[in-house]
């Protein structure tokens, strides 16, 4: 008998279906920094107040996800139009001890992050007199387990009455859905009610496509940027940063934790990258942190992108990791999955390499794909398509 997989050994189901359309909202206490950090992350420059709650009505921005692969491609091959691949990171509103039963914005954060697919929060690891804290102290570790603990709290009152509903509906016109549905709601409460998130539970693929419509806060995909001063950011020292982790590895142990000083990252944000390394190097810095804190939260929803290339259009596509050439297609328009025929691949590197498609066709590298092909991250492809009645595409 062939020996069982062990539990650590099988893959967690990504939750959630981000297209190709993202949205990563900021979460944290007010006055946190989360919208020194969004200004820095949209290369903006929105007010920020050393008041709490003066962020009321949620902001967006798109961001370009950076990646010097598609870069290169511009360079090569000059197209009329360049297209990288996007995010749109939200500004949402503070969240306090007591949200879910109207402190401080009350219930708005709800609806500030219900439609994002991830979430930033930013921890307050810095002394300030002049940028008031509610509590009066900073302590990331307990307003990590405040945020943390009312979107359990909103999260367990909206799956309970979701249950209650359904088990309405199951005693007028009983069906097996129902009672997969009620199995996974009492499944969902119990966790809740032992204070785990959502996204920390192993589900299966059954569970996944049954719970990814209920969209629930603790199931969105969480980076922590750990906010510090200038000066203990360029020094790499911060007695906050060992406890936040020790937090971290206890509750949440599959998210990232990113170091950065967020009034620096908005400073140097708008700048020319030539400008912005003499500044860095004049304070001291390492590097800035905003470009590792994109391509990390784009990387927790378990996201790749792959890139179409001509004379027309230069373009990065972002699809779920594990897509087949059909459903990657499909990202371009509906049309190509309907009716996919197969694709022309090669690799990025293969191209930077051979330094032209017909040095790589001449190298055999470029590769024609059918249905079954998992599209790899970085992967340059050309879509054959046909509906019926037509030539092929």
């Amino acid at each position: 008998m062939a020996p069982k997989k062990k539990t650590d050994d099988v893959k967690k189901i990504p939750l959630g279906r981000p297209g190709n359309n993202l949205k990563l909202g900021i979460v944290g206490v007010p006055n946190s920094g989360k919208t020194t950090a969004w200004n820095a992350l949209a290369k903006l420059q929105s007010e920020t107040s050393a008041v709490p709650f003066h962020t009321t009505d949620a902001k967006a921005a798109s961001v370009n996800v950076p990646d010097e692969r598609i870069l290169d491609l511009f360079e090569r091959y000059k197209p009329k139009s360049e297209v990288p691949a996007q995010i749109a990171v939200y500004d949402t509103a503070g969240i306090v001890n007591g949200s879910t039963k109207g402190e401080g914005m009350g219930m708005q954060f709800v609806s500030n992050i219900i439609a994002v697919d991830g979430l930033f929060h930013v921890l307050r690891a810095f002394t300030d007199p002049d940028v008031v804290h509610l509590e009066d102290t900073v302590d990331p570790v307990r307003d990590v387990a405040t945020v943390t603990a009312e979107l359990l709290a909103k999260d367990l009152e909206f799956c309970t009455e979701r249950l209650e509903s359904e088990k309405k509906h199951y005693g007028r016109a009983k069906s097996k859905d129902l009672e997969a549905q009620i199995a996974l709601l009492e499944k969902i409460k119990g966790i809740l009610e032992d204070g785990k998130p959502v996204r920390n539970t192993l589900w299966t693929p059954n569970e996944v496509a049954l719970l990814n419509p209920y969209n629930f806060l603790t199931a969105k995909t969480v980076t922590y940027l750990v906010n510090l001063n200038e000066k203990d950011f360029i020094g790499l020292k911060s007695k906050w940063v060992a406890p936040i982790r020790k937090w971290q590895m206890e509750n949440d142990p599959d998210a990232k934790v990113i170091i950065f000083c967020a009034t620096l990252e908005e400073q140097i944000a708008p700048m020319s990258e030539a400008d912005r390394t003499a500044a860095l190097k004049e304070l001291g810095a390492k590097a800035s942190m905003r470009d590792h804190i994109i391509k990390t939260g784009y990387n927790s929803l378990d996201l790749c992108h792959f890139f179409t290339a001509g004379d027309d259009e230069v373009r990065a596509w972002t699809i779920r990791r594990g897509y087949k050439a059909p459903q990657a297609a499909g990202v371009i328009h509906s049309d190509f999955e309907r009716g996919f025929i197969s694709a022309d691949v090669f690799t990025y590197e293969d191209f930077k390499v051979e330094g032209s498609e017909a040095a790589l066709k001449a190298a055999g590298k470029l590769m024609q794909k059918g249905k079954d092909y998992e599209v790899q991250d970085g992967d340059v492809c050309h879509f054959k398509f046909n509906l019926g009645g037509g030539k092929k595409k």
